[in-house]
């Protein structure tokens, strides 16, 4: 595992069907695709590239993508360039070329399902931290101080069923960790894991849990059926944001998805009614208007970290940009058949790079 700290390349989401993989994305990246009819159908992971309309296709040990289901995706930057990891449906797999091709690692530690990362970069050797199953069942939660060389469980969060779906890092802490188990269990940790503290967010079977990216205090969970919860003191307590979410409707938006901007209050929710922006850290929200009726469900959005007026749309199997904070979008589909998007990360360090996750269910 310590080869990890030497590769050059690092989310929220992915398996679909087909995909037209985009030659114009090669010269960029400095690669050579294989032939589409050489892939498999199952689905996988795309890239797509600003400036082109198609999407590339990532691929898996020499071809295998439907193991990528990704439940999340971690950048960790090295000196000479960074190391994109993986979480997905049978363990972690990690790319080194911008994630096109992609490798199965760290198969001693993780037997099955890994569901969250973070990492945290403030030290000499990125520390990682997991969540999946561990080899006899058990929900977990692990901790590698050396960049994957070793790993320590410091979490055991009970039966296969209780998943933690959830990680986050105060980045004002170092010994400050934060989880989220999908029956709605908070857990907080001053010390790095060693002891934890734990309180009950809600009913309902929880997905996600977001940390806002200048406020650590200020933390947002979301369930399966697109409720949508928010915290202003670490967790202590929590509020339902259902209130908030009824814009020009008389039922609240059902959330599958939310980015925030780079700086400042403003973040953006796709949902069951469309595309909604707050610019008081979700107190209250408007809907930004796509470009046509059909797009009224968005389950994916993401804000470009270095532009922020530009964000990505998931709207069922298009790809919306904007450069304007939504003022006018330019749309651009794949050949994906059967699924839509699920998910959407820029990439940190190369914002001309989307990577695309397609759910087929």
């Amino acid at each position: 595992m310590k080869s990890l700290l030497f590769l050059l390349f690092i989310v929220s989401i992915a398996v679909g069907a087909g995909a037209v993989l985009l030659d114009a994305i090669a010269p960029q990246l400095g690669l050579r695709f294989p032939q589409e009819e050489s892939l498999p159908r199952e689905g996988g992971l795309y890239i797509f590239a600003q400036g082109s309309q198609d999407w590339a296709r990532a691929t898996v040990d020499g071809g295998d993508v439907k193991n990528l289901l990704v439940h999340d995706m971690a950048f960790v930057p090295q000196v000479d360039g960074s190391v994109i990891l993986l979480a997905g449906l049978d363990g972690v797999y990690q790319s080194s070329d911008r994630g096109l091709r992609w490798t199965k690692v760290f198969k001693e530690t993780f037997k099955g399902r890994v569901e969250a990362f973070v990492v945290d970069t403030r030290t000499p050797a990125p520390a990682i931290y997991a969540s999946g199953l561990s080899e006899n069942g058990e929900s977990v939660v692990v901790k590698s101080p050396d960049g994957g060389a070793t790993f320590q469980q410091i979490l055991t969060a009970g039966p296969a069923s209780k998943r933690v779906v959830g990680l986050a890092l105060d980045r004002f802490s170092r010994e400050k960790i934060y989880a989220l188990t999908s029956d709605g269990i908070f857990l907080v940790s001053n010390d790095s894991g060693r002891s934890w503290s734990s309180e009950q967010i809600g009913g309902g079977s929880f997905v996600k849990l977001l940390m806002h990216p200048s406020d650590p205090s200020m933390l947002f969970a979301l369930t399966r059926a697109g409720t949508f919860y928010k915290s202003t003191n670490s967790g202590a307590t929590w509020r339902n944001m259902e209130p908030v979410l009824t814009v020009n409707t008389t039922a609240p938006a059902r959330v599958y998805s939310v980015a925030f901007a780079s700086s400042g209050g403003t973040l953006y929710v796709g949902t069951d009614q469309g595309l909604l922006r707050s610019r008081n850290s979700g107190e209250s929200f408007e809907r930004i208007e796509l470009l046509l009726a059909s797009q009224r469900v968005v389950t994916a959005v993401a804000v470009d970290p270095q532009r922020s007026g530009t964000i990505y749309v998931g709207a069922g199997q298009q790809l919306l940009r904007t450069t304007d904070e939504g003022a006018t979008w330019q749309v651009s589909s794949g050949a994906i058949g059967a699924g839509w998007i699920g998910s959407l990360t820029v990439h940190p360090l190369d914002s001309d790079l989307v990577y695309i996750g397609i759910l087929s269910s």
